[in-house]
Parts: C-alpha cells; structure tokens; sequence
C-alpha cells in the first residue's frame, strides 16, 4: 500500500513532547492577521455536463491546482481546475473506480489520490491523471471493538488503517442503567494475516463528555448535540490523527499531533481571548431545538423547553474553539468563536513547524470553510436559491 499523507504536509515536526517540551502561546499575544479576497467561483461545468447539486466535502490539491469535490446527489468525485472546468470525474456505481457512498479524499504529494467509501468499507487508489491504481476493502463488519462496529477513515502507508468505533448515541449518554463512555479510542486496524483480522489496537483516547443531551418527556427520548459542548475534537489522517482539548482554562486548548502507532509527535497550548457564554446565546439555543420540535405539534413548547433545559450544559466560557481542519498547506487550522463584524477569525498553527508563531485569518460568514493552500482558502457558499459555489478565495496580510 502506497503512502498518501495529506497534501503537503512535508516532514513531520522534528520535534518530540520529551525534545522540544510543550509549547505555548499567550492570550495577549497578538497573531499576524491575515484577510480574503474573492478569486475563483463555480458551481457547474456545461461542457462536461456536471453541475453540483450538493457538495458536503471539498479537498485542494496544491502541486497541480486542482479541486476535488464530493457530491453526494451527481458525480460522486470530480476534479475541477480553480476556473470551473472539470479536469476528470469518477462516476456512481459498483464497477472499478465507482463508488457508492464516497466520503474522504486524501492526496498524495505526487497528486494520486485515493477515495474512502462508506465508513472505511474501501479505499480505492488513483494516478495524479485520475486513472484506476488499485481498490482495498476495509475489514469486515465482524471486526469489532469493545462490541462496536468500526468508523475506519484512512488507509496507514504501511498497511491497516486508522478510525474509531461507531458508538450509538443512547449508548455514549448512558441509557438503560449504563455509565455514559466519557472516553473514545482511536483505534489502529492492522491487516489481516491468512485471511485473519487481528482487533483494533487503541493508539489513544480522547474526552467524549459533554457532547451529546438525551431529552426524557415522560416516554419519550431525544437525543441531540450539546452545542457548547467541551469535548475534544480529533482528525484522522492516514499519517495519524490532530487532537484538540479544549476543556483546560478559559479560551485554552491543547492541540496534540499523533503518528499511526499513537506516539506524540509533537503539542501546544495556545490561549485565546476567554469568550463568555451569554444568555443570549442560550436562549437562541433553547428556541431553536424548541421550533425544531414543536413543529410537528405533538408536544407542548412548554414541555419541550423544560426538558432541553434540564440537560443542556451551560459552561461559564464556551470552548476556545468550535472547528478543527487540517489543511493542504499543512497547517492545523481552527476555527474560534470570535466575530469581527462578518467575519469569522480561524488561527493555524503549521505541523511541520508547530513553534512558529499562529496566525489569525478572518473569512467572510456565509463561507464555509473546506480546506486552505499556502496563497487560497477554499469553501462553499450558498446562493439565496441555495444553490452550492465552490469558492477560493485569496490569502493577503491585512
């Protein structure tokens, strides 16, 4: 099996916890501030007859300019030039190089690429000229941990791949007389010998309280997301996995980088300006679920309120941030819960250099943001017909 680390990542940090130390970053620092100008823009390609009725997901591949798009209702996988022109597709289907369920993109530094389906049920390999390599079935459903199946999300350059159980909801808040599972391992599936799988290892865990509310009315349960929920958000790539903690102090978090086997690469600590959580904000919280129920007219909005109430976890400060991406430039970037009229504020911290100094970019609302290169910030912004436009825009020192 081939190596696809993310796109231009370069060498992994050089340096180790025990090295180098943790390194940290002050509140009052002040971050370079970077800002976005309207470049590119497409949302179909009539000579080739592709047009994007829904685009979940988005990958940048910066070597040879090319945007790979998901789209889950047309061409499952397209490769579009930055100007809009489709460069190749792979269609729907069973057959070599279709899918079914596409949902990861990884790309390698030479531009060959390989495709994950259906929660790690096969990854399929391609030339940077988007020709068939080669197609790998995940592990069967029998492979299981702790009695979960698996959410396997890239393949490792030496063989297996990495994922996580799929925990069900009622089973992570605790029903039935159960304790709530707090933690969530990363796990490490390595491949099968004379047709045996060997169980997944655990290479790490991460803090899963606070994440989901189970919403009791007499009978009746609903299970929802907390939105000011603290727990720790983790990406997987086929190198290893980013994690950040951010359930510390008031506007910290610890973000960790991991190598397949789960040994720490490197990790630091930023601090960013304490955000409270407003009454506003909880009130806004409350009305939405609220509408969201009481529109089939079954229960009470009284009722409905009283029970969100009960269980919606109410932090002084709200976690220092709401979004964790890795980016083709190589850079973690994470998205805070600053405002700056209409603009949201992202800080990147560089993997490949993690003491250089974040910096702060600012993008638009109504952008939302899919992956950066060095010199562009990638995204899909929906029209008033809500009609999806992949959109790059460029990076300029403010």
């Amino acid at each position: 099996m081939r190596h696809f680390p993310v796109v231009s990542v370069g060498a992994l940090a050089l340096c180790t916890v025990a090295a180098c130390g943790d390194l940290h970053s002050g509140a009052g620092l002040e971050y370079p501030t970077w800002v976005t100008q309207p470049e590119f823009q497409f949302s179909n390609d009539p000579h080739h007859d592709v047009r994007l009725s829904q685009v979940p997901y988005l990958r940048v591949d910066p070597v040879r300019n090319r945007v790979f798009v998901i789209d889950l209702l047309d061409m499952p996988v397209t490769a579009w030039s930055p100007e809009g022109s489709v460069v190749f597709s792979a269609g729907r289907g069973e057959g070599p190089g279709e899918f079914i369920y596409p949902t990861r993109i990884y790309i390698g530094d030479d531009g060959s690429f390989v495709v994950g389906e259906n929660l790690g049920t096969r990854f399929t390999w391609y030339t940077p000229d988007g020709e068939l390599a080669g197609t790998v079935p995940g592990p069967p459903t029998s492979v299981i941990h702790d009695g979960f199946r698996l959410n396997l999300e890239a393949p490792v350059s030496d063989g297996g791949f990495l994922g996580s159980p799929r925990i069900p909801i009622a089973t992570a808040v605790g029903m039935r007389d159960r304790p709530p599972i707090n933690t969530r391992p990363l796990l490490r599936v390595l491949p099968a010998k004379r047709g045996v799988w060997p169980a997944p290892q655990p290479v790490f865990r991460v803090d899963n309280r606070n994440r989901y509310a189970a919403i009791r009315r007499g009978e009746r349960t609903t299970f929802a997301g907390q939105p000011f929920g603290d727990e720790d958000l983790w990406r997987i790539h086929p190198g290893g996995a980013v994690v950040a903690r951010r359930n510390g102090a008031p506007g910290g978090v610890d973000l960790i980088e991991l190598n397949a086997r789960g040994d720490t690469l490197w990790r630091r600590s930023l601090s960013f300006q304490p955000q409270r959580l407003t009454a506003e904000r909880v009130e806004a919280a409350i009305a939405s679920w609220v509408d969201s129920r009481a529109s089939s007219g079954q229960e009470s909005p009284g009722t409905l309120r009283q029970a969100y109430e009960r269980v919606l976890y109410r932090p002084e400060y709200l976690p220092a941030v709401e979004g964790l991406f890795l980016a083709a430039s190589g850079e973690v970037w994470l998205e805070t819960h600053e405002r700056l009229d209409n603009l949201r504020v992202f800080y990147t911290v560089r993997r490949d250099d993690p003491a250089q100094q974040p910096r702060r970019i600012l993008l638009p609302d109504g952008v939302w943001f899919q992956d950066a290169t060095d010199t562009h910030v990638w995204g899909i912004r929906r029209d008033e017909l809500d009609v999806p436009h992949i959109v790059g825009r460029r990076l300029v020192p403010r």
